[in-house]
């Protein structure tokens, strides 16, 4: 077997990469509130007859079902976020050493540096990364699937670079059939690599002493693939009334809508990998000869060809490709599917870098090529990873918020309470939000009481400052007609350009402005006074608030260069356009 940590250096420096991207991972993660099917999945509990059902009638997921619910009902949040964060971090690094085990070379200290492309790249061009990442339930359908998939690639690799053994053959088996019962359109890797690699190294003398592993492999994958493709649950969901409409059409006619409505707009979603790729590949010409390209290439054992690692480049790409066109027969395509593809195409990205890393020149020209790589990547992931972890950070406050409110309809002895949707701040990409989905009455089932549904509704605004706020200012005045204010929370979102920030003014009310103040033309005025003696107009007028709880909130955005700290008085009541009917001062204690 290849030694592929044959120099310490290279350990280490996998091992600094993997640490500091699972601390990154995880920061966001324990943040993620739980949403959408994670409480479908949670009361599965792991339990086998419930995951039978579940294959019967929904999902021939296997793989995924288990792991999404195992992951929920067994751990704690801490734990099941750190498994998930370690999760992507293994799949990464797999997809990093997969060329040299399938080329069959040890690693270079230079290779790490792929592994760190490989985050910032999947991270930039994911098309959903709530939900394919920090999502569990999600996760578990497009990360840890792919995971298992990686695990078989990379396992395969390592069994025939070894000499044969009989225990080879059902582990193979086992671990293809794990992969290729993990995605409709991603699953059938795991046999088409076995025959890749069947093919690449057919001119091996050993080959034929392997030829049961291929066997297993092969076999184990395919039976994996049809025992998901063909699961009774699949015939179910594809009856079910929303999907009728896509069903209904021939399959002209969606091969058509597939081909030239939807295939362009899914495979743009990856311009950035793409982009990437055409970047990595620019420099390895540019800064290499095709003599130099070959020299490291002379040595290799068992005979594989000087072209190893772009065939293997062409043949990922090429299942990139095909995973995306093998979405003909869904009746819709979520931005999360892709992830799958997108996994493909890194594998494809890691087989060019191997190549770039192995190019002979001097240290100088390499630290040029890799600033400039690691520059173009960094430029997109700093500002998204940044703005993410802001966002998923506000809504852990705000489902304190939610949670708040269920466990005061509890205590009520209610069967139905309605709570605020989550609110996100300015992301790089919208789609970088977790699921929107709401299901109230699995929801109501784990809060449990007598809880029997949990509706949602709209909101505008980070609610969270009511829990975590930059400074809050104690009012508790009436201004007119019994309105009172009680308090004005200040509080931050980012904006454009992503390290700047916004500020605003969370105000809270006993009742709406806009149904108690019915006389006339009334309006509330809201005036700060900064140290200097400067006048901040932040008129609140006759808003719709918000109701959360038995209180009512309405924000605003404060003028530019106020801040909480800034504040020595305000002074706000009731005027129309006569004059004003109240005002009422209070000087802020510092």
């Amino acid at each position: 077997m290849i030694k592929l940590f044959h120099f310490k250096g290279v350990r280490y420096l996998f091992a600094a990469f993997c640490t500091l991207t699972f601390l990154l991972l995880f920061f966001v993660q324990i943040n993620i509130p739980m949403q959408s099917d994670d409480y479908r999945y949670l009361s599965l509990g792991g339990d086998f007859s419930a995951l039978t059902k579940h294959y019967l009638n929904w999902s021939g997921r296997l793989a995924a079902d288990i792991t999404s619910s195992t992951i929920l009902s067994f751990f704690p949040k801490a734990i099941y976020s750190a498994l998930n964060s370690l999760a992507l971090v293994a799949l990464l690094l797999l997809c990093s050493i997969l060329p040299s085990l399938v080329i069959k070379e040890k690693l270079m200290p230079r290779d790490g540096i792929t592994f760190l492309v490989l985050f910032f790249a999947y991270w930039v061009s994911n098309t959903n990364l709530g939900q394919t990442t920090f999502w569990i339930v999600g996760s578990a359908n497009y990360l840890w699937t792919n995971f298992y998939i990686l695990i078989f690639l990379c396992v395969f690799s390592i069994v025939t670079s070894r000499d044969a053994k009989a225990i080879y053959v059902p582990v193979v088996f086992l671990f293809g059939f794990t992969g290729g019962v993990t995605n409709e359109n991603t699953g059938w890797i795991t046999f088409l690599f076995v025959l890749f690699c069947y093919l690449h190294h057919r001119f091996d003398v050993r080959i034929r002493l392997m030829r049961f592993v291929y066997a297993s492999g092969f076999l184990g994958g395919l039976l994996g693939w049809l025992t998901l493709i063909l699961a009774p649950g699949n015939s179910v969901r594809a009856n079910h009334p929303a999907f009728q409409g896509w069903y209904s059409r021939s399959i002209y006619e969606r091969v058509d809508i597939h081909l030239y409505d939807r295939l362009m707009y899914f495979l743009g979603d990856y311009a950035f990998v793409f982009v990437l790729m055409i970047f990595v590949f620019a420099i390895q010409i540019a800064f290499a000869s095709p003599e130099k390209l070959s020299i490291s290439y002379e040595e290799k054992s068992r005979g594989v060809r000087e072209n190893s690692s772009r065939q293997l480049f062409l043949f990922f790409i090429a299942c990139g490709l095909l995973s995306a066109l093998m979405l003909v027969g869904a009746p819709g395509i979520a931005p999360r599917t892709g992830n799958g593809t997108l996994i493909f195409f890194l594998m494809a990205l890691s087989s060019l870098m191997y190549t770039c890393n192995r190019i002979n020149t001097k240290i100088s020209i390499h630290i040029i090529r890799y600033a400039g790589i690691l520059s173009f990547t960094a430029v997109y992931f700093i500002p998204s990873y940044y703005l993410m972890q802001f966002s998923i950070q506000r809504t852990a406050y705000q489902e304190q918020v939610r949670n708040d409110l269920i466990r005061h309809a509890i205590k009520a002895g209610v069967d139905n309470v309605s709570i605020p949707d989550f609110y996100f701040s300015r992301l790089l990409k919208v789609r970088d939000r977790f699921d929107s989905y709401h299901n109230g009455h699995e929801m109501a089932k784990y809060h449990g009481g007598k809880l029997k549904n949990i509706t949602k509704y709209d909101v505008s605004f980070d609610y969270g400052a009511i829990i975590k706020n930059d400074g809050v200012i104690q009012i508790e005045r009436e201004i007119a007609h019994g309105l009172i204010l009680h308090r004005a929370m200040f509080y931050s979102e980012s904006r454009r350009p992503f390290l700047s920030k916004k500020n605003l003014v969370l105000f809270e009310f006993n009742a709406s402005p806009s149904s108690t103040l019915i006389m006339g033309d009334n309006k509330v005025f809201f005036h700060f006074v900064d140290n200097t003696g400067k006048i901040f107009n932040s008129d609140i007028g006759r808003p719709s608030a918000i109701k959360i709880g038995n209180k009512f909130y309405y924000s605003r955005e404060l003028p530019v260069g106020l801040l909480r700290k800034d504040v020595k008085s305000i002074s706000f009541g009731v005027f129309d356009h006569l004059g004003r009917d109240s005002n009422i001062s209070i000087r802020i204690k510092q």
